[in-house]
Parts: structure tokens; C-alpha cells; sequence
């Protein structure tokens, strides 16, 4: 079964558009062998970016390359959560084909990475990641050459003990690689995970967006634990305070990134290079009384991400506001390549999208949440995921239902983006359409993926990830 064929609301149309004016071949497209960047920045919402519209957050490295690049308004993560979705943009699947529901699983071998694909064609591949919850032992290392999951022990205890590096280090490491080898065609892979908390900004990047701050509010494990599990609520102030520490790791993040960005142009392989920068998931910074976390909903503040798309004289400087979805980057990256999609892939490419075919056609896209884990041991299923919270979302409506909580949700986007109206007993027609949707998308048959839960067979594993801030 071709799995990249699914009911949706809209109709699907099938398209193939050449590439006009990119590279250097005579023909106008990309040479056969274009290098694959891939940046991924974990938690980053949208709204906290200037190219997407903040008028005070320092971002001039993202936001210069959205100058030169495709921007999606409306880019949607299949699963909030890190290890799961990081999966999804690798493989092009969603978590109910690729077998992993949220962190602290082994990913499956029978699961072909786009690292993988690569390497069969010859590339060099890398990939440097700045958290545990993409360490090495939960095997997304399948295809890579480097698997770089080095952390940094310089840190200030509270972030050192969640094993993970700042972007400055990252950084060096990815740049290190990439001297080395840009004589040859490559993949490199750059995940910053500056974003998550804790939000602890290093030097002036601490008080850049809040100066005059006095109060306890320090974006510390331990404050953020009373927050969730003492249930002491910050007050406005406050607040307001831990979010300016999430602005200040933001722009930290994107004055290393705009170093990478900086040599990549140096070089002038950019001319023959496909970029992508995309978030796994959101942040929920108090919506729907949900503080400094991602995972327990499918509310916008978790799901929706930037995308930005680099493509040589491709869209360069537009916005494109049909919605896509995470899982489209792989076999976008493919189809730019000219090389084959594998029947596999749920996601489409948007070639053509990028290409300004207006006949281009939106359709529904999916996401479910990874919390609470207390859920899952209410279901028998090898794929514990069928009680937590879920969506069927279009650019104008969606449609939220949590199993676990007898919770129906419907909102219009286009016109309550912040999701707080919630529509169900004025449309009951459209919910039942939408929801049944949802259920034929959960419930369709699938070829899963085995995957090997390590948080209760490795203690060590279970104390990171609670470290992290997972295990609540």
C-alpha cells in the first residue's frame, strides 16, 4: 500500500515542476548531487522570530536567510516532542509508522533515514545534536557517518546534568567537519537545543530582553519543577521574565547559527546546496494555563514551527502560506535531488509549491501528543499512544480530541489563532467531518516500525530524561 495516500478534506493533486534558474547546470537546475543542510532547533516557536514577525527578538541570521528563502506561515509538526519528531522529518513518516510515540525508545533498524538514502548515493554524512533525548543509543544514527552527541561539561550544573551543549559548540564541531569535507558531496545535520528549557542564556544574553528583573523566576529545573509539580503558578510577572530567558536563548542560538550560515557562504557551495531550517515543535509559555512545556497538547504554541527553505534562486525572499507539515521536508529534499520517493513516505514534496504551481493543493494534516505517559497504560496496544490528545488541522479550522479526558475541541484558526473559542456545540457538522478523518488516519492500517522502550530497561536513560524535564 503507497501510504503517502490518505482521505483528506482537500483533494490531493499529484505534481511534477522542473526547477527554473538554480545552480549552474545549463539547464537551469540544481547539478545531480546538490549538499543537503539540515538545521533543526528545538522548541522554537514562530512567533519568537523577527521573520516571522516579533518586532523586539534579535534574530538577523534567520532572519536574513528567510530573505533568501521559501518562509512557511503555516508549518506543522506531526509530534511534540523531540526524538519522535526529529524521526519524522528524517524518515518522512509519522510516529504510528516509524514506531516511536515520544523520547526514550530505540528506533527500529527497518526504518530508512534520509541519512541512509544519502549515503547509498555516495554523500558524506553528519550529524551533530546538542541533547541527549537524540543520543546515540536511540539509534538515529542508522546512515551516518558522524554522530557527533558529544555534551558539553562546562556548563552550569543545572544544564550540564541534562547532558546537552550550547550552540557555540555545536557549532565548532559542525564547522570543524565541514572544513574537512566540502570537497565532496555531503549531508550535515545541526540540531540546536538552546530553546528547551532550562532557559538559562549564557553572559548578556541573560538579561538582554528583562534588565531590571529582581524576582526567583530563573528558568532553573528546580523553578520549573515547582511549576509543574508543585503547581505554584508564576505570577504575570514572572512569567513574563522566563520568556524573555527563552528570547534570550533564541537570539544566543541564532549568533552561533549565523556563524554556520557565514562559512557556508564563504565557501560558495550554497550555490549548489538545499537548506533547511525547521523546528521540531513549539513551546506552550502559558496557553491554556499550560507553563513553560510541549508535549501534553496539539494547541498551536506546540505544533506549529518555522520552515524556512533555501533553494539556489528558488522562492528566495516569499512567503508561502499553504499549509505543510514536517513530514514534506524529506521527500522534498528528494525531489529536488531527482531521486525516487520510497512508497514509505506519508509526507509530499513541495517542489512544486516552491516552484509557484498555483494548482498546488492543500490537504489535512495530523498531529498527537506525547503526554501524559500515564495514559498509555490504560491501552493494550503495542503503540501506546490512543488516549492522548490529537488533531486534524487545515489552514482555517481545527479539530482537537483527547481520548483520555472526553475532550472535543474545534477552533477557526483564521480567525481565533490563539485557540480560545472553542466551536464544537456551534459546528457540531464540520467537528464530525473533521473527527472522522482523525479516526481514519489513526486507525489506518500501518507496517510499524518495532521499537525497544529503553526508559524501563536502562535506569540510566529513565534519570536523563527525567533531568530533562520528560518524566514528570
Amino acid at each position: 500500500m503507497d501510504r503517502r495516500r490518505f482521505v483528506t478534506i482537500a483533494a490531493v493533486a499529484a505534481l511534477s515542476v522542473t526547477l527554473a534558474s538554480c545552480g549552474k547546470r545549463p539547464g537551469g537546475e540544481l547539478q545531480d548531487a546538490p549538499n543537503v543542510i539540515l538545521v533543526t532547533l528545538d522548541t522554537l516557536r514562530p512567533d519568537h522570530l523577527g521573520c516571522y514577525g516579533h518586532p523586539t527578538i534579535q534574530t538577523p541570521n534567520l532572519d536574513r536567510l528567510a530573505g533568501k528563502s521559501a518562509r512557511f506561515e503555516q508549518a506543522v509538526t506531526v509530534v511534540p516532542t523531540t526524538l519522535a519528531s526529529h524521526l519524522s522529518i528524517l524518515t518522512g513518516t509519522c510516529p504510528r509508522t516509524h514506531g516511536i510515540a515520544r523520547n526514550g525508545f530505540r528506533v527500529g533498524d527497518g526504518n530508512l533515514t534520509l541519512a541512509e538514502i544519502l549515503k547509498d548515493e555516495g554523500y558524506a554524512t553528519a550529524a551533530f545534536l546538542s541533547a541527549f533525548s537524540l543520543d546515540s543509543r536511540f539509534n538515529l544514527t542508522q546512515g551516518f557517518d558522524i554522530y557527533d552527541c558529544t555534551y558539553d561539561a562546562s556548563l552550569t550544573p543545572d544544564v550540564a546534568d541534562q547532558a546537552q551543549r550550547r550552540a557555540e559548540a555545536t557549532t565548532d564541531a559542525a564547522l570543524a567537519w565541514f572544513r574537512e569535507h566540502k570537497d565532496r558531496k555531503f549531508f550535515l545535520w545541526v540540531h540546536y537545543f538552546d530553546s528547551h528549557f532550562p532557559y538559562d542564556p549564557p553572559g548578556r544574553f541573560a538579561t538582554l530582553y528583562d534588565p531590571g528583573y529582581q524576582g526567583r523566576a530563573n528558568g532553573s529545573m528546580d523553578y520549573l519543577d515547582d511549576v509543574w509539580q508543585k503547581r505554584v503558578f508564576p505570577s504575570s510577572r514572572d512569567r513574563d521574565h522566563i520568556v524573555s530567558l527563552y528570547d534570550g536563548e533564541i537570539s544566543y542560538m541564532d549568533m552561533h547559527l549565523g556563524r554556520l550560515l557565514k562559512e557556508f557562504d564563504r565557501s560558495g557551495l550554497m550555490d549548489n546546496s538545499v537548506l533547511i531550517v525547521v523546528a521540531d515543535h513549539g513551546e506552550s509559555l502559558g496557553e491554556h494555563g499550560y507553563d513553560f512545556d510541549h508535549g501534553l497538547y496539539v494547541y498551536d504554541a506546540s505544533i506549529r514551527v518555522p520552515l524556512l527553505i533555501h533553494v539556489p534562486r528558488l522562492a528566495e525572499g516569499t512567503v508561502i502560506v499553504q499549509q505543510v507539515e514536517t513530514l514534506d521536508i524529506l521527500p522534498t529534499i528528494l525531489d529536488v535531488m531527482g531521486h525516487p520517493i520510497p512508497d514509505v513516505v506519508e509526507g509530499r514534496s513541495l517542489k512544486p509549491l516552491l516552484a509557484g504551481d498555483t494548482s498546488w493543493t492543500e490537504r489535512t494534516v495530523f498531529s498527537e501528543a506525547s503526554k501524559p505517559w500515564n495514559a498509555e497504560g490504560e491501552s493494550g496496544e503495542i503503540f501506546r499512544n490512543e488516549r492522548k490528545a490529537k488533531c486534524a488541522r487545515t489552514r482555517d479550522w481545527k479539530y482537537i480530541y483527547t481520548p483520555y479526558a472526553r475532550s472535543r475541541e474545534l477552533y477557526e484558526l483564521s480567525k481565533d489563532p490563539a485557540e480560545t473559542v472553542n466551536l464544537v456545540a456551534k459546528r457540531p457538522d464540520l467537528a464530525a467531518e473533521m473527527e472522522k478523518h482523525l479516526q481514519f488516519w489513526a486507525q489506518a492500517p500501518r507496517e510499524r516500525q518495532p521499537a525497544d522502550d529503553l526508559v524501563s530497561q536502562d535506569p540510566e536513560t529513565l534519570e536523563k530524561l527525567r533531568s530533562l524535564g520528560y518524566l514528570q
